[in-house]
């Protein structure tokens, strides 16, 4: 089957494979799921890929502007969109490597293997745990909210929460 889901032992899932597989779940529910598995970005890279864009009304950086200009703003916003939605998508078969300088097989971003999804990210100072480790996948949306939530600052309205265990969100 594509990107071998169904077949991976570590699918971390419990009960039925083919209904839970078969049923919607959140991008967090996918990514505790996958992440382990061979293919571990590849069933939100997909989604990503393939999920129309809808467009949310007009974006806050430009509700500065007269109410009476909104509509041609939101098009606008639609439009800038538009122009960086994907044309292709490309990915590397095994081994390959896109990195013509130095050899890093398969960790050179362009594939949906396990091996392209690793990064470290670690911490130091005040406010932050001694030893430490964190288990639980986390994605770069990560990153912004959990460095305010370690600065003492409000880490609200971004896509994804600070990385639990390491920030408090205040």
């Amino acid at each position: 089957l594509p990107l071998k889901m169904f077949e991976d032992p570590k699918l971390a899932i419990e009960g039925d494979r083919a209904a839970w597989l078969s049923a919607w779940h959140t991008e967090r529910e996918w990514l505790n799921a996958v992440h382990r598995t061979r293919y571990s970005n590849g069933i939100i890279g997909l989604a990503e890929y393939f999920r129309p864009w809808q467009p949310e009304g007009v974006p806050a950086e430009f509700r500065i502007a007269p109410e009476a200009d909104w509509p041609l703003l939101e098009r606008f916003s639609a439009r800038l969109r538009a122009s960086v939605e994907p044309d292709i998508l490309l990915l590397a078969n095994y081994g390959w490597n896109f990195n013509v300088r130095s050899f890093n097989p398969g960790g050179n971003h362009g594939s949906f293997f396990r091996i392209s999804t690793h990064s470290v990210l670690m911490f130091a100072g005040a406010g932050v745990p001694a030893g430490l480790a964190i288990d639980q996948p986390y994605d770069s949306l990560n990153f912004v909210p959990t460095l305010l939530s370690l600065a003492g600052r409000p880490a609200t309205g971004y896509p994804a929460p600070p990385i639990a265990g390491l920030a408090t969100v205040k």
